[in-house]
């Protein structure tokens, strides 16, 4: 794609992380360690790998732990933020983040898992088709408790299925988007 360092990354960063809390009480999902570091900085390596200068992390809770632990330039990439005063979902944070967006194309992450792919050829990809948003779909042995998407023989979205009657083999979504603003 060409100017890949004007696309902006938008990584969604502003949940509770419940299901952790067994293990953790303290921090916001995305900062528990992972081998020593921050869940988060993985995902931040790999967004700088593809040659993209500028982050928003779209954050709720804990916040300002965020900011502290991350703060406003990480590995030479501009930090951003944008601030849920209450919990807004998916659309929610970007939404209201879109003020802080200025490029064509903006990729989105779930900022709680990690989709281990080629952002550089994603983002060609998505320039190649023309498409107005494009998501990286995994292939799950398992996907009932993912919830299940259906592509017909061109690879097109037809059907997000959320909770599938039965398990099985399916794609399921990998938390990672191309949307053409």
């Amino acid at each position: 794609m060409d100017n890949i360092s004007k696309v902006i990354a938008v990584i969604l960063a502003g949940g509770f992380g419940t299901r952790l809390r067994p293990i953790n009480n303290q921090l916001p999902k995305v900062l528990v360690p992972v081998r020593h570091k921050p869940f988060i900085t993985y995902i931040m390596d790999q967004v700088g790998l593809a040659g993209i200068r500028q982050i928003i992390l779209c954050t709720g809770y804990g916040a300002q732990q965020v900011y502290d632990a991350i703060g406003s330039d990480y590995k030479g990439m501009k930090i951003i933020y944008s601030v849920e005063d209450q919990p807004l979902g998916t659309g929610g944070g970007l939404r209201l983040a879109l003020p802080l967006i200025n490029s064509d194309h903006v990729l989105v992450m779930n900022g709680d898992s990690i989709c281990q792919t080629n952002l550089t050829s994603f983002l060609c990809f998505h320039k190649q088709q023309q498409s107005k948003a494009s998501i990286i779909l995994v292939e799950s042995a398992h996907s009932m408790g993912y919830g299940k998407v259906i592509i017909n023989h061109m690879g097109r979205i037809i059907k997000f299925l959320e909770k599938p009657d039965e398990d099985g083999p399916g794609w399921i979504n990998g938390g990672v988007y191309l949307i053409s603003k």
